[in-house]
């Protein structure tokens, strides 16, 4: 790990799910670190810990929490992630139209089960299978054994605008 110019004041290890810096879930150990920059002697400390997949600063991000595929996703522009199969082609853009918030910094608005008239842009990357998940039956002393495998198709998007 190179730091430059800045002091490690908490280091801690958890073991947990986590996300790499492609958004994909990666089981094992993560890292936790807490940072100190050279910035004002009144803000508080970075965090940046790989199981929260960004790193809570103290920055105004524009953000927008959107539903596709009966699971919710924190996105920013300029974000990459991956969510179940679109029927999309590669290098089009996607509309999502189920925003169930959005905001930058303090403002943030919340919809009622979603917001009116808001929506996410985003570029689809590329359509893939997931590594392949492996399913196996046995009962003892019946002779029984099953393995089935499962390969789930996903799409991984980019957030070009956030329409709030």
């Amino acid at each position: 790990m190179r730091v430059i110019g800045l002091q490690i004041l908490t280091f801690g290890i958890k073991k947990a799910k986590h996300y790499d810096q492609g958004k994909n879930l990666v089981a094992g150990r993560a890292t936790c670190v807490t940072i100190h920059a050279p910035r004002s002697p009144d803000s508080s400390p970075m965090k940046a810990c790989p199981t929260q997949g960004h790193p809570s600063a103290d920055t105004d991000m524009a953000y927008a929490i959107i539903k596709t595929g009966g699971k919710q996703y924190k996105v920013s522009v300029g974000d990459k992630f991956d969510v179940e199969k679109l029927e999309v082609a590669e290098g089009e853009t996607a509309t999502f139209d189920q925003v169930l918030a959005a905001g930058e910094g303090a403002t943030i608005q919340i919809g009622s089960p979603i917001l009116a008239g808001a929506s996410v842009t985003a570029t689809v990357v590329k359509q893939f299978k997931a590594p392949k998940v492996t399913a196996f039956k046995f009962k003892k002393r019946k002779g029984y054994h099953l393995t089935k495998g499962h390969r789930q198709p996903l799409t991984r998007v980019e957030v070009t605008a956030i329409n709030a």
